[in-house]
C-alpha cells in the first residue's frame, strides 16, 4: 500500500477505537497494538509519517517499455525530446491538515 492509504487506515483505526486524546487532541494514545508498531505509548498524529518510515519499503520502480526504430538514412532521423508532467495530489499533507482541522473544531465544541 501507500503511505497515504497507510495513514488513512491508521486514521480509521485511532478513530474506530477511541485512540484520540480527550484533552490533547493532536496526541494518540496508543494501544497494545500500536505500541507493538511505534514502541512508545503516546505520540502526535504528525509524528506518524516519520515514525513509518523505518517500517515502509521503496515502491518499485516503474518501467516504460518502448521499441526505438532505427531504420531510415541519416537524413531521414528527426529528434524530438519530450517533457512529462505528472500531477500528484499530496493526500497525505490534505489527510493531516483535515486531522488538525477536526481536533481545533473539536476542542472549539
Amino acid at each position: 500500500q501507500t503511505r497515504p492509504v497507510i495513514i488513512s487506515a491508521l486514521w480509521q483505526y485511532i478513530k474506530t477505537h477511541r485512540l484520540q486524546d480527550a484533552h490533547e487532541r493532536e496526541y494518540i494514545v496508543c494501544d497494545k497494538y500500536l505500541e507493538q508498531i511505534f514502541n512508545c505509548t503516546r505520540m502526535k498524529f504528525a509524528e506518524i509519517p516519520q515514525r513509518l518510515n523505518p517500517l515502509l519499503h521503496p515502491p518499485d520502480p516503474i518501467v516504460i517499455n518502448h521499441v526505438i526504430s532505427v531504420e531510415g538514412g541519416a537524413e531521414s532521423k528527426q529528434t524530438a525530446c519530450y517533457d512529462i508532467d505528472v500531477e500528484v495530489d499530496d493526500t497525505l499533507k490534505t489527510q493531516m491538515n483535515n486531522f488538525l482541522l477536526s481536533t481545533a473544531s473539536q476542542q472549539e465544541i
